[in-house]
Formats: structure tokens, sequence, C-alpha cells
């Protein structure tokens, strides 16, 4: 999806007006700018996501090496490194995102610890800011956090010190500052979308439907804690006992602290603690381990900060040992081992053949195209010529799950629609397939291409659901006959 909407972006499309993305465009403005300089491949994407996950996993070493001894540093860092590996979503948006975010945690804990208050204020504001740009929903419960443990410090330092506390306009430049910096920030962004896009549209895909079909078509129940599913629960349940650790240690250790010491760490580990419990929110709608990834690495980075300050007395043996306990759980959880085996199975059963195939196509970048999708690319490339339209849906349009967003990418054809990605409650209407339909029409697509693997998946919510609605199939039907078919894909081609 990603890799085919910035290739759309390099022949001048622009997001949300030319094709249906819920995303912001940032993640995809990169990469079709990585694109236009190093090419069009796989490669590139998995080279520019590999490099953002490993700059998350030093920014959280560098953000709890500010508050903790260098080895709890290098804990939460190498942690954040092996869940980050073991999440195959690549080129996702929320990976920039997570690196944003922690640059913004950085100059903000900055903030906390009274260092040039003003500057690390606009700077935490900033990269807020740009943050917009890549996941909207994760800058606006980065906002929510920063401003609440702005409050929230504001009033610990008048119970601290109530002779010298500060007056409220000192507070409302602090804010002002944190405010200007987000705008700075957010502001290429706006002048880009103000330009480009109608603000119609813009609040349909960015704040209707993930706000009302999002939730309904994408849910899923969260993991029991007592389950009987192979997959291990460790991971959905870590952020909860770091939770919960935090506010023991708010509670009972920076008694035993020097005062200025304990406003810095109360200051810090009730901060961390609003971010994790807001980013939790908004993983709540589809509990996946890649949408959990921004907080397990903030949970490694608070459940560090407090294992390196717990001070003595057996309670805090106890929580000690139970922190190590949990990370261990992690480091060795049955997710993690499982993904790194299933990909290097995958690489053992990867043939020489299949890997001859995939070289035809230099979008690949040299990574594996399974055999029946490299069998409909190799079709649509000798049937359809450079410059002209193909449709890639699915079996079956009136339940849709996902369809095949990659073979546009890697045939090098583009989609006859503004709708390339089938979402359920979007290409299951009667309104979205008639536009398709439309489009098929009028850019006088020859070639369709069916993706059939995920017609049989269903999901435990409304995509399973059918809407009834089958004008796409019946106009399919009509109007197309089969030409061949591999595996997963079928293609067809326009009755005579």
């Amino acid at each position: 999806m990603i890799a085919y909407g910035a290739q759309r972006i390099l022949q001048g499309d622009v997001p949300h007006r030319d094709f249906w993305v819920i995303y912001p465009p940032g993640q995809l403005l990169a990469i079709a700018a990585l694109f236009k300089v190093l090419g069009s491949s796989l490669a590139v994407e998995r080279a520019w996501d590999i490099a953002l996950r490993a700059g998350i996993a030093l920014l959280a070493y560098l953000v709890t090496a500010r508050l903790a001894p260098r080895r709890y540093a290098l804990l939460a860092g190498a942690m954040s490194l092996l869940w980050l590996q073991g999440i195959r979503f690549y080129g996702y948006p929320l990976i920039p995102a997570l690196l944003l975010t922690l640059v913004s945690v950085w100059f903000f804990i900055g903030f906390l610890h009274r260092q040039s208050i003003i500057r690390n204020l606009f700077m935490a504001g900033l990269f807020t800011g740009l943050l917009v740009a890549f996941r909207h929903d994760i800058a606006f419960y980065v906002c929510i956090a920063e401003g609440l443990a702005i409050f929230g410090a504001h009033v610990l330092d008048r119970r601290a010190a109530r002779s010298n506390a500060s007056p409220p306009s000192t507070l409302l430049a602090v804010v002002s500052s944190l405010c200007a910096g987000v705008a700075v920030g957010v502001l290429p962004l706006v002048v880009y979308l103000v330009a480009e896009v109608p603000a119609s549209v813009l609040l349909d895909q960015w704040i209707v439907f993930p706000a009302t079909v999002y939730p309904a078509v994408r849910a899923l129940p969260y993991p029991a804690f007592f389950s009987s599913s192979p997959e291990s629960i460790v991971p959905f349940y870590f952020h909860f006992l770091v939770l919960a650790i935090a506010a023991l240690f708010l509670v009972g250790a920076p008694q035993s602290m020097q005062p200025e010491k304990q406003a810095q760490v109360r200051k810090v580990v009730i901060f961390l603690a609003l971010l994790i419990g807001l980013m939790f929110l908004k993983s709540l709608v589809r509990p996946h381990l890649a949408h959990l990834i921004h907080v397990l690495v903030l949970s490694f980075v608070l459940g560090a900060v407090v294992w390196s300050a717990l001070p003595a007395g057996w309670l805090f043996h106890a929580i000690r040992a139970l922190l190590a306990i949990a990370f261990c759980a992690m480091l060795f959880d049955p997710i993690y081992t499982a993904q790194a085996e299933s990909i290097w199975q995958e690489r053992l059963r990867a043939n020489a053949a299949a890997f001859a195939r995939s070289a035809n196509f230099s979008r690949a970048g040299g990574l594996l195209v399974l055999p029946d999708q490299a069998a409909a690319i190799d079709y649509v490339r000798a049937h359809v010529p450079p410059g002209e339209r193909i449709f890639v849906g699915n079996g079956r349009h009136d339940v849709v799950l996902l369809n095949d967003v990659l073979f546009y990418f890697l045939s090098e054809r583009d989609s006859a629609t503004r709708y390339h990605e089938l979402v359920p409650g979007v290409a299951t209407t009667a309104r979205v397939q008639q536009t398709i339909i439309d489009d098929l029409q009028s850019k006088h697509v020859r070639v369709v291409v069916l993706f059939l693997g995920a017609d049989l998946v269903r999901e435990p919510n409304d995509s399973a659901r059918s809407s009834h609605v089958t004008l796409l199939d019946d106009y399919l039907k009509q109007q197309y006959r089969l030409a061949g078919q591999a595996g997963n894909y079928r293609w067809l081609e326009k009755r005579d």
C-alpha cells in the first residue's frame, strides 16, 4: 500500500485528492522522494524502514540514558530493537511516527529537568508538529500527554515551593512555547494540504472514516489473559505491569530520594505513564503487535527507568524481581521466537527458481515474489502495455478484508481508480463500487486481476458481513471473461 501510494505521488498524484488513504501523507512523501533519488524498489522502502527502526532503538537508549545508568538504557534499546525487527509491517507509518515521538519525548524530558525550558519545549512541540504528517492521531495523544504533564509539573512545583511558585504568566509562556513549536512543525503539511486537497475529502479520510467506520470493520477482541491461543499474551499485558509498578514507585520510592531528584523522577514517570496510557487507547481497537509496538517501546523505557530508581527494601527487591521476570518473558516470548523462525523457514523454502523469477521484476528489489503472483504479473505485463490501466480486485466485493495493492507496484501498471486499496466499509458501498465501474469504463480497462487469497478470511468484526452490494461483481461478470488463473490469482479480459 505504502510503496504504491509513494509511486503514485512520484507520478504526480496527490494523496487524499487523487487516491483514497486514511494516513497523512508524510510516509508516502518520504518514500516517494527516496524513489526519485534511488529508483522505485521495495529494497529502497525496506532500507528506509530498517533505518527508522534502528533509529527508534537508538532513541530508546538515549531517552533512558537521560534518566538511568547505561546498563538500563542498553536494556531498553536492545529490547526495542528485538521487538521492532519482529514486526513485519514494512513501510508502516507508525514506525516514523514512533521515532518522532521519541525525539519529542527527549526534548520534553529536558523541560521536565528544567534545562533550557523554552528551547526544549519548542523543540518538543516542533517534532510533535512534524509527527502530524505521519500519524495525526499519535500526534494528538502526544500533545495531550505533554499538555497534562506541563500542568502536573506546574502543580508539583507549587507544592514543593509555594513561596517561589511559578506565576500564571510563566505557565502561559511554557504552554505558548510548546504550541509555537507544534505550529511551526505542522505548517508545511497544512500549506500542502490546503493547496491540494479539498477540506471535505480530508475530513472524511482523517476524521469521519477512522472515527465511525474503522472501529466497526477493523476491531478485534483483546487477547484474554488466560487464553488457549498459541500466541503468547505477554506483550499484550507487559505495559499493564510496567504501569502498575510505576504507580507503586510513585507512592513509595520517591520519599527516599533527595527533594530535587524526587521531583524530577516523579514528573518523568508520570509523563511516560500518561503517554503509554493514551497510546494504548489507540491500540484497543485493533490489538495487533504491529499496532502495539509504540506502547511496547515506551514501556521498555519506563520499565528500565523505574527499575534503575527503585530503592532498597524488601518490597522494592520483590518489584525488581518481578520486572526482571517480565523483561525475560518479553525477551524469550513465543511470538518473537515464532516470527524469527518463520522468517528463517521462509528463506530456506524459497528455491533458486523462485528467486530467479523474482529477478524479472525490477521493483521487487531482490525480494521474493510468490509464484502465483509472479504468473499473474507476467500475464499483465505481456498483455497490457505501459501506460494502460488495470484493476486489481478480489473474488467478491460485497465482503472485503484486503486486496493486493502491491500488485500494481510490481507489475508497473497503474490503477484505473482512486480506490487502489479496497477497504471494508468503503469498497463494499454502492457509491464506491459505482465509482470504480465508471473508472473502468472511462479508462477502457481491458484486464482485471482478482486476488482470491483473502476471500475466505474472516475477522470477528463487521468486515465479515456482506453489504449485499454486488454492483462491481455483477459488472465484472457481465463485461469480462476468465483468461487464466494461478493459485490465488485470476485474470480477466474484456469481452469483445
